[in-house]
């Protein structure tokens, strides 16, 4: 008996040994490098404030932040390396909404469910879209737009960055806000789209402000109306499209960070201190006005939470009706 007492013992410890450096782990995270996973390829405005993001949060942290650059399939193939990576706070993703809540509807044949297997950290940007025209065209409002569309059935056209990207999937509502029809041209990535609407090749487009607004300013592109409930600071002449009279077509494209689902809560909370640390240094806010977006409030993980449940209803609904498929 005094052997059998004496094993159990030394089993008990074997069990406390094995979890002790569990336990250290958890209560000194992080203890090695983050890494960052942004879905999208290097070189753009993504990863470009991912890697704001990343230093600011290193500083915090006491970690270097890596930025992964894993483009491909709409932003499928990083979010999946991110959601799949091991919960413990040292992999997280930075997203744009697409393979979130609209790729989910999309996509047939996805690996991972993103509502489901992530966590939101928290948001980092908040901005509007813009509806542009090509100069030739001979509307210079939405009013226009939508005459010009049924004087001439069959006749105008619209880019996207792809079947089933944000781009995409909100020219499908506009068309069934304001009752027109175009023929929709996908585009491998938001640059050959824009290439042929600065060329003249395609009519109407709807991008994020900040992809779009250096060429409105030049004079590139024509601006019919904001998709904010405002006017935005960089470009106050062009109306919302509330003003414009497009109904219930208010909203915005956002980017936030995400941990793999089951990532201990309290280490959540420190990525999430560490986050909003980030987008409020000076660092982060030049950057954002200088590409014409807008600062937005910090926001806390549950509002950033509900921002994705509601984004996710809404997407999968435009794109149920309009039978969008991306593969």
């Amino acid at each position: 008996m005094n052997h059998i007492n004496i094993l159990r013992k030394l089993g008990l410890v074997t069990v406390l040994c094995a979890a002790a450096p569990w336990a250290q782990a958890q209560a000194t995270y992080p203890h090695q490098p983050i890494t960052m996973v942004v879905p999208y390829p290097a070189g753009g405005a993504a990863d470009a404030m991912g890697r704001i993001i990343g230093r600011s949060m290193g500083t915090s942290l006491g970690q270097t932040v890596i930025i992964d650059n894993r483009p491909g399939a709409g932003g499928n193939i990083g979010t999946a390396q991110a959601a799949k990576a091991p919960a413990d706070g040292h992999t997280v993703l930075l997203a744009q909404l697409s393979p979130i809540v609209i790729n989910p509807h999309t996509y047939t044949k996805l690996t991972i469910d993103p509502v489901k297997d992530l966590i939101p950290v928290g948001v980092i940007s908040q901005n509007p879209m813009v509806l542009v025209v090509r100069p030739g065209l001979p509307v210079k409002t939405v009013a226009e737009l939508v005459a010009y569309s049924k004087a001439n059935p069959g006749k105008l056209n619209y880019a996207s960055s792809g079947s089933g990207s944000i781009n995409h999937v909100a020219m499908e509502l506009l068309k069934t806000n304001l009752g027109v029809d175009m023929a929709h041209i996908p585009y491998k990535g938001g640059a050959p789209a824009l290439q042929d609407m600065l060329g003249g090749r395609v009519d109407v487009m709807i991008d994020a402000v900040v992809q779009l607004m250096p060429m409105i300013k030049s004079g590139q592109l024509r601006a019919l109306a904001i998709t904010g409930p405002q006017r935005v600071e960089s470009a106050p002449d062009i109306p919302t499209t509330t003003e414009a009279g497009i109904p219930n077509y208010v909203l915005y494209g956002w980017m936030g960070v995400f941990a793999p689902a089951g990532t201990p809560p309290a280490v959540v909370k420190q990525l999430k201190s560490a986050l909003d640390t980030a987008i409020t240094s000076e660092a982060f806010k030049t950057f954002v006005l200088g590409s014409g977006a807008q600062l937005i409030k910090v926001q806390s993980t549950e509002a950033f939470a509900q921002l994705v449940t509601e984004d996710y209803s809404r997407w999968g609904k435009v794109v149920k009706a309009a039978d969008i498929k991306a593969d």
